[in-house]
């Protein structure tokens, strides 16, 4: 039976997503564990979470790129990089 980190994977690549960005975090460590290990899709772990919005938001290609960062300041790392994404008509989904 596949398990819920599994199921939602399937269904952001249903939906179009083609690859995570991601700041592994403590809080989020075994969700990144089952990205890795069910290789449904790439994930790309960058230094810092706004490298990964605005690494997001360069690769749009008439597609969806995931983020994951863990809860608290992880999130609000990302609201420079969101606030970008808005400015330059790169569309936003939450």
């Amino acid at each position: 039976m596949p398990n819920l980190a599994r199921t939602l994977l399937h269904a952001v690549r249903g939906h179009g997503a083609r690859e995570i960005f991601c700041i592994p975090g403590d809080f989020a460590l075994p969700f990144f564990r089952e990205i890795e290990d069910s290789a449904i899709l790439p994930l790309y772990a960058l230094s810092h979470e706004p490298a990964i919005g605005f690494a997001a938001a360069s690769r749009f290609r008439a597609s969806i790129s995931v983020l994951a960062v863990t809860w608290g300041a992880g999130a609000f790392n990302l609201v420079n990089a969101t606030a970008g994404a808005y400015a330059e008509r790169v569309p936003v989904r939450q």
